[in-house]
């Protein structure tokens, strides 16, 4: 959104990491043009050197609908069959998309692919569990 763009270029000029570099008239309301300065190249440095938190999901929303549903005697293993299902629409599409894309596609494509397979052999182990698990959380 053009908004967020201006909101963010604001924010990078007021903490110095850009500045003005001149502005165009045209056609129409003026243009700012920036450049980075060496505050801004350092933070962009110091952000691509940081490595990213591993994410363990430790929060799970669908193995909480599954411990309720087995709380609440409901059928969980078709929470994790709907679950399923959706999971594999997605990496359909995913698939597609990184049959048709170019190489930055076809990367990231397969990022979102290799998590949803994690996924898949978690809804998979679940499912091969949900006796014992049923077990354990309605003792």
């Amino acid at each position: 959104h053009y908004g967020q763009v201006y909101s963010t270029m604001s924010r990078l000029l007021k903490n110095g990491l850009v500045e003005v570099d001149g502005i165009e008239s045209g056609g129409g309301p003026e243009r700012k043009r920036y450049a980075i300065t060496e505050a801004g190249v350092t933070d962009v440095e110091r952000w691509l050197a940081t490595p990213e938190k591993p994410e363990p999901y430790l929060q799970s929303t669908l193995y909480t609908k599954v411990v309720l549903a087995l709380l609440t005697s409901r059928d969980a293993a078709d929470i994790l069959d709907t679950q399923r299902s959706e999971h594999l629409r997605s990496m359909r599409i995913l698939t597609d998309r990184k049959r048709k894309g170019d190489l930055a596609d076809q990367l990231i494509c397969d990022h979102a692919l290799f998590h949803l397979e994690a996924d898949l052999r978690w809804l998979e182990l679940t499912a091969a569990r949900l006796d014992r698990l049923r077990e354990a959380v309605t003792r």
